[in-house]
């Protein structure tokens, strides 16, 4: 899906990335990873399909508004601003940000991916931990 968002953005609408195309692509498969194993997680407190599908929701919305990607994070009040560094998206969009405005390189966003790295994995084990066997009649 990374490819295929990144391919449509740069080739057919013409963006322009000042830094690493790869870097761009790893970034996002990075974060995509740590939306998907934090969704799993909560899924697996679901009690039923309908219950997993409508944490979509919860999870992006927020997100959304603590990434900084509709509002400035730094317009937030500061105990929001805390909240915000916790969202794997705040950390995307800064990734994103970096590559693809400022042309920034591994070396000045190692902290991002670093927290985003470790965020995947974090919401990697909570979903292991977390899973249930269960048998479908």
């Amino acid at each position: 899906m990374a490819t295929v968002i990144l391919a449509t953005g740069i080739g057919v609408f013409g963006v322009v990335v000042r830094g690493s195309v790869f870097l761009l692509f790893f970034g996002a498969v990075l974060y995509a990873l740590s939306q998907v194993f934090l969704s799993v997680t909560l899924a697996n407190f679901a009690r039923n399909e309908l219950q997993a599908i409508q944490l979509g929701p919860l999870i992006a919305l927020p997100s959304m508004v603590l990434s900084g990607m509709l509002f400035p994070v730094n317009s937030f009040p500061t105990w929001i601003q805390v909240i915000a560094k916790f969202v794997p998206m705040f950390y995307a969009n800064m990734l994103f940000e970096g590559i693809m405005l400022k042309g920034y390189g591994v070396v000045q966003l190692a902290p991002e991916l670093l927290i985003i790295g470790g965020m995947a994995s974090l919401f990697f084990v909570l979903a292991a931990a977390t899973l249930k066997d269960r048998i479908v009649a």
